[in-house]
């Protein structure tokens, strides 16, 4: 929680302009109290000390697999964020997760190719 705190400030900005693209309703003090509450986990991307970009983690969980959700991703520098895949994969697994996935913008299949992501099924909402 410490850390928690400690980081907050420098990567809020980066996950408050995922939320901005997302139309899911979310602001930065609800992703905070989902940190808080241990149901969303934060990492950071830094170059010399300096943020330069955020995601956070939730885990999905099925009757025969737990996925790690990326559910926020952000920066000045994605393909720095990217560069973090390998550390981000191990955590997955170490957390018994057996895929990981990303819910986004049309973009982030192109950019995410090369990273052996591959198109798995469209999201498609309707408002009630």
């Amino acid at each position: 929680r410490n850390l928690l705190h400690s980081y907050w400030p420098q990567l809020r900005e980066f996950i408050g302009d995922a939320l901005d693209r997302a139309r899911d309703g979310l602001t930065t003090d609800d992703v905070l109290g989902m940190l808080i509450e241990g149901r969303s986990h934060l990492f950071g991307a830094f170059d010399n000390h300096k943020a330069v970009g955020a995601c956070t983690i939730e885990f999905m969980e099925f009757p025969k697999k737990r996925i790690a959700l990326i559910a926020q991703l952000g920066g000045k520098d994605i393909r720095r964020m990217l560069t973090l895949l390998p550390q981000l994969d191990m955590w997955a697994r170490d957390h018994g997760c057996s895929v990981m996935r990303l819910l986004g913008r049309r973009g982030w299949e192109r950019l995410l190719a090369n990273e052996d992501f591959e198109f798995s099924y469209i999201c498609l909402d309707r408002r009630l």
